[in-house]
């Protein structure tokens, strides 16, 4: 967000759970654009915004039927707009092994 805020959620039969919450978050550029990378290697999800490493969370489960996506939440502000120039999703190769350092793991 604009208050440099970045959250990653949950949302299940519409209950949103936080995942992650980085309430000051250096790596963003307020009122300007962002980019967001997120690799998923189940069980991980690994996060990159603005090409800076912000960590991983480690899934316990994947829903059948799931999809991935990006919000945004206005304090009730009205005009507030949120665009997406690009959005691209592929399947990475499995081949190279992934290795996760503990202290790396979002919300941990």
């Amino acid at each position: 967000t604009n208050n440099r805020h970045f959250r990653v959620w949950k949302y299940v039969d519409g209950v949103y759970t936080t995942l992650e919450y980085i309430e000051d978050c250096a790596a963003v550029n307020p009122y300007g654009w962002n980019e967001v990378r997120v690799v998923g290697i189940y069980p991980y999800l690994d996060y990159w915004l603005n090409g800076v490493y912000l960590g991983y969370i480690t899934l316990t489960e994947i829903p059948e039927n799931f999809y991935l996506g990006f919000d945004m939440y206005s304090y009730g502000v009205v005009g507030d707009k949120f665009f997406v120039d690009w959005a691209k999703a592929s399947v990475p190769d499995l081949s190279a092994a992934m290795v996760h350092d503990p202290s790396m793991e979002l919300g941990k």
